[in-house]
């Protein structure tokens, strides 16, 4: 027997979710989030502060959808003067060059006129066209088109979309960085952040999505203290303060499925059961799929799940050391390419 009913249940704390959570809550709908095993990214051992997962933060100021979210929840003031920019933004650490990433005006082109001298003016005029092809994408981006389509007039609206952006790629590339191929260090110098950024393997081969990316890590990364864990609380908070249930440390043990909807779920441990609209997966789906009752699930769509293989793997080693052991000038963040020549990944980009 139901011992209660929500519109929209979330299980985990992927950040996607809670911001989710967030707005639905405001919005007058019934939210329970249960953490089902979500950890803090930021973690103490011995005096020094460690994290699960580094913290890159960007679009504070820049991101249509971002800026919507916080101004939807009335975020403006926690906001306002939490994030900081920082600067420099990072450091590119090759074997024979080593250039910092600026949001101030002049750094990034003394950084370059040093380490590649005779390609200043081309890397400048190669910024400026990123800058007019986000020009571009951004009002594309208000309209928030469903991605990928699938009504008929999401098609045309699509078909719209891309032929709005399609001057963007008149050169027929597909790889952002080939006005540098034949000088790999620069490349790597752009390509090395955004790779951390985007969280796909080599996203210089999705222009549109590489040059937006890049376009934020010029105006800056930030920093924001306890990181992605902060920025969790904050909807957290706005969740409880809309007379949401969050409840951390319960676990979601069985989804019951009718007509192919979750419309049910016991919680582990306790004898309670709980009625679903809407099911929201704010951790890995294919662990919460394992907890529907055989028979109760579609194969199609299992199977579906069952085929999606990780883009990549991204490990985190802390190392706790003293302040003397950090280069004198070293940015906050700072990412280290081996050989330009490689692809950015493995122990080649760290």
């Amino acid at each position: 027997m139901l011992k209660s009913s929500y519109h929209v249940a979330i299980a985990g704390t992927d950040l996607p979710g809670l911001i989710l959570g967030a707005l639905a809550a405001k919005n007058g709908y019934r939210v329970l989030v249960l953490g089902h095993g979500g950890k803090d990214n930021v973690y103490d051992v011995e005096g020094y502060r460690f994290v699960r997962r580094p913290n890159l933060l960007w679009g504070f100021d820049d991101s249509h959808p971002i800026r919507e979210v916080f101004r939807e929840l009335a975020l403006g003031p926690e906001m306002r003067n939490r994030p900081k920019t920082m600067t420099p933004t990072c450091s590119v650490v090759m074997p024979n060059a080593r250039l910092e990433v600026s949001h101030m005006k002049g750094i990034l082109e003394q950084e370059v006129l040093r380490e590649f001298p005779d390609r200043r003016d081309e890397f400048m005029e190669f910024l400026s066209r990123a800058a007019e092809a986000e020009a571009c994408i951004e009002p594309l981006l208000k309209d928030c088109p469903n991605v990928p389509p699938g009504t008929l007039r999401e098609w045309w609206q699509w078909r719209k979309y891309r032929k709005a952006v399609s001057p963007l790629l008149s050169d027929g590339s597909s790889d952002a960085m080939a006005p540098f191929a034949d000088i790999p260090a620069l490349a790597a110098f752009l390509s090395a952040p955004v790779t951390a950024m985007a969280g796909i393997t080599e996203p210089r081969r999705h222009p549109l999505a590489f040059i937006r990316l890049l376009n934020h890590l010029l105006r800056g990364l930030y920093h924001v203290d306890w990181g992605m864990d902060a920025l969790k609380s904050l909807f957290v908070e706005k969740i409880r303060g809309n007379s949401g249930d969050v409840r951390l440390a319960d676990h979601v043990d069985t989804l019951l499925v009718r007509h192919g909807r979750v419309r049910e779920i016991e919680v582990r441990a306790r004898d309670e059961s709980v009625g679903v609209g809407v099911m929201v997966a704010a951790t890995d789906l294919a662990p919460l799929l394992d907890l529907i009752p055989q028979g109760s699930a579609r194969r199609r769509y299992r199977q579906r799940v069952d085929a999606i293989e990780p883009s990549h793997w991204l490990v985190t080693l802390n190392v706790g050391a003293k302040r003397e052991v950090i280069p004198e000038g070293m940015a906050r963040t700072a990412f280290v390419v081996n050989d330009p020549n490689r692809p950015l990944e493995g122990s080649n980009f760290l």
